[in-house]
């Protein structure tokens, strides 16, 4: 009869050989988790990561803390001087959310007392709570104009250049092209670098931005003439 010591050991390759097994197909399973996960994305340093509409008002979801659902919990609103139970509290087309974005009264039809209605002016790019058009970046460019110059109106410096906008319009300097200096490198990727984006050779060393950072010559296809 075979003693339970020698079973053990004629088992013991397979059970381990198994078990190896089991371990890698757990590992790979918890590997491609990991992968399809959207905070393990990187981050993207390309200007068209740059936001071009107004940050989205939550999904209107009504709970005890917020009652009517409008994305402002209770006490918020009571701060703000909004009825939380009710998501338009002056019925005038503009959700307390948004007034509250916009900064206009969510009791007034017409804050800034035009004779125009917030809404009406918000949908027409005009000011709700002063004369003149809306600015919604603050960069001394309307949102009108902005989108008359292809430019992003929901941020103030569209390029990511370090210029804002409205003073890139006055010195002549493009708003809207991603790589100033033509090195390769966005605007938006040499603001985090370090590196001046209207300079394709920053510490004029005769080496330009893209080689010295990463190690080899910038591609013929990102080359056209630039100024320093």
């Amino acid at each position: 009869m075979e003693q339970p010591v020698t079973r053990m050991i004629k088992y013991r390759w397979p059970i381990i050989v198994t078990l190896v097994i089991l371990l890698a197909l757990i590992g790979l399973l918890v590997w491609q988790a990991r992968r399809q996960s959207p905070n393990n994305q990187p981050v993207s340093l390309d200007n068209n990561s740059i936001i071009t509409q107004p940050i989205a008002r939550p999904v209107d979801l009504k709970t005890s803390d917020d009652l009517d659902g409008d994305g402002l919990n209770n006490q918020a609103e009571q701060e703000f001087g909004s009825d939380p139970e009710i998501t338009d509290t002056d019925t005038d087309g503009l959700n307390d959310w948004k007034e509250k974005s916009l900064g206009t009264d969510p009791t007034k039809t017409d804050t800034d007392g035009d004779g125009r209605s917030d809404s009406d002016e918000y949908q027409n790019l005009t000011n709700p709570i002063g004369s003149g058009d809306l600015d919604s970046d603050g960069d001394d460019l309307s949102d009108k104009q902005e989108t008359g110059l292809g430019s992003n109106p929901y941020s103030a410096d569209t390029n990511q250049d370090g210029i804002n906008d409205g003073d890139a319009l006055k010195q002549n300097i493009s708003l809207t092209d991603s790589d100033l200096d033509k090195d390769g490198i966005t605007n938006f990727e040499e603001g985090l670098r370090g590196t001046d984006p209207r300079k394709n050779d920053t510490d004029g060393d005769g080496v330009n931005d893209y080689q010295q950072i990463f190690g080899r010559p910038q591609p013929v296809s990102t080359k056209t003439d630039s100024g320093q």
